[in-house]
């Protein structure tokens, strides 16, 4: 709607205000409509921000323009006159503002009519359909079209953040941090319905979703797509995404320019960095920019041909103290959690008592503040052997082929799809078809009619 000036006329005093807002609220609900609480406040407020606030644009499209002195004198005297007088000032509201509030109270007039002919509760505008109703669950055709608040029934619970993580510590009596990947909103969904702490979308991604011998080649824009993804199935969890290799190796503005694009494209709350003391930098500049970083040490993926493959990182005397200055350095950088792979559980024990914020293991043993496993290790989804570290709560990936097989006996068997299956039937004609055309038509008129 554009914007209409509103004819200028002296209000007189705020008690003026409310009167006539309160005579206009009155006639609507004697005529029938039901207004929200909401609505009225609404009413009552615009009156006044109309009446008292000159050259101030109302969110509903009206504008009371500020009069010239000369009409502000007419009015005055206007407003003056006898209440029966021609001309009379309206109680000290101007007919653009007495048209404003009329125009207010008929729209919610013909909503709850509207609602009454529909023999439904009045509740004021909806913005959209009501998507809990039985036939907006049948126009659903897919269950991922469901909100995952509305598909599982689950309490909101409080965003997990950054800083409630970085105070995790078990020796503070924390509880231990659980972190799970995900790489699609359907894993996403449960993985947050079932209360786990942390998503990660990493970049092990390209060996579990690509099917890549290594995740070497997943780029930033792979990340992002995913992290997208799970975005939208996570309510509680905090999500963080693994930063691919040579997104962030060059430089510090080269690390921050990466982050800010996970951020912004990728819907991540926090990116998580691979390296000990020699990203420290890049990590101090990414949390400058104000995007929390994870660190990760040990057995860092990305450097898996410097490591000759994925071996145990940790081993002795010297190796251990790198990996302990390097949970140092990230601290110190502004890491608020530092992920330890495959290392011996002396020195991830080592690790989590020196350093103040969480260390969550994947293959590090049980002294660490927190835990992070592949989803699709935890479920029993791949084939073949498993690290030594995965635990496989379910054999997700036996029970998917055996539905797989009976899905393929039924189809071939013609025992899918069943009735309980298919849409209601048009009009059938089937049984008239015996007795010839005439009957025909006559029985299909006997099925519309009804």
């Amino acid at each position: 709607m554009p914007d209409r000036p509103v004819a200028g006329r002296a209000l007189t005093s705020p008690s003026r205000l409310y009167e006539r807002a309160i005579a206009v609220l009155f006639r609507a609900a004697r005529s029938g409509s039901r207004l929200r609480a909401g609505r009225d406040a609404f009413l009552l407020v615009g009156v006044v921000v109309i009446g008292w606030c000159p050259d101030l644009e109302v969110g509903c499209g009206w504008r009371r323009v500020a009069t010239p002195k000369s009409q502000r004198t007419e009015s005055r005297q206007e407003s003056e006159r006898p209440r029966g007088a021609k001309g009379r000032a309206s109680g000290g509201v101007g007919r653009g503002h007495s048209a404003t509030l009329l125009a207010l109270a008929n729209t919610a007039k013909d909503d709850a009519q509207l609602a009454a002919k529909r023999d439904e509760p009045y509740i004021g505008r909806r913005r959209g359909p009501d998507r809990n109703s039985p036939a907006a669950t049948r126009r659903l055709m897919y269950s991922n079209a469901i909100a995952p608040a509305q598909a599982t029934g689950a309490s909101r619970s409080r965003k997990v953040t950054a800083p409630d993580l970085r105070g995790r510590k078990a020796r503070l009596g924390a509880s231990a941090v659980t972190m799970v990947t995900a790489y699609d909103f359907t894993m996403a969904r449960l993985v947050d319905e079932a209360g786990v702490d942390v998503v990660l979308v990493g970049d092990s991604l390209g060996m579990v979703v690509q099917g890549l011998p290594n995740t070497l080649t997943v780029t930033v824009d792979d990340v992002c797509y995913h992290g997208r993804a799970v975005a939208r199935g996570l309510e509680r969890a905090h999500l963080v995404g693994d930063m691919p290799f040579m997104s962030y190796q060059v430089s510090p503005a080269q690390a921050v320019e990466s982050a800010g694009k996970m951020v912004q494209h990728g819907a991540f709350e926090s990116v998580k960095l691979e390296g000990g003391d020699e990203i420290a930098e890049h990590v101090r500049r990414i949390a400058r920019a104000g995007i929390p970083v994870m660190g990760h040490v040990g057995l860092t993926p990305q450097s898996v041909h410097a490591f000759g493959g994925f071996k145990v990182q940790g081993r002795g005397d010297e190796a251990a103290r790198r990996i302990l200055e390097s949970a140092r350095a990230l601290e110190e950088a502004g890491a608020y959690a530092i992920v330890l792979e495959a290392i011996p559980p002396d020195v991830a024990a080592s690790v989590t008592r020196e350093i103040d914020i969480p260390t969550i293991g994947i293959g590090a043993g049980r002294e660490c503040d927190g835990q992070v496993l592949v989803c699709t290790d935890l479920l029993g989804m791949s084939r073949g052997p498993s690290p030594r570290f995965a635990k496989r709560y379910v054999d997700l990936a036996g029970s998917a082929v055996a539905a797989l097989q009976a899905y393929v006996a039924e189809v071939q068997s013609g025992a899918f799809p069943g009735p309980e299956h298919a849409y209601k039937p048009n009009a059938s004609v089937g049984a008239a078809d015996v007795g010839g055309e005439g009957r025909a038509v006559s029985s299909v008129q006997v099925t519309l009619r009804h």
